[in-house]
């Protein structure tokens, strides 16, 4: 059985997967993002810091297409993927009694 931090990221890149495929939008992802990164449990100050951080990110690489000086979607989603994999090496899947 999963543990809850480790369903809380499987279902993140479930809604990033969502996002990219244009299923939902760039406000309904990051509103997911922020509730999904608060629901983590014993996650450090510093990791919260850095999902807020891809809140924002998010939001302005939506428009990168209109302004190319801004980082563009596919980089922020790269570097998000990351970041979701560096958690899952901290919450990995655990068996609950």
């Amino acid at each position: 059985m999963e543990s809850a931090n480790s369903r809380i990221i499987r279902r993140l890149s479930s809604c990033l997967d969502d996002y990219l495929s244009q299923k939902i939008g760039v406000y309904n992802f990051t509103e997911y993002l922020k509730n999904s990164v608060e629901a983590l449990e014993g996650i450090s100050y510093d990791a919260i810091q850095i999902g807020r951080d891809f809140e924002n990110k998010f939001e302005v690489a939506s428009f990168s297409d209109v302004d190319p000086s801004i980082e563009s979607v596919e980089k922020v989603t790269s570097d998000f993927r990351d970041w979701l994999e560096s958690l899952r090496g901290k919450y990995p899947r655990t068996e609950t009694l």
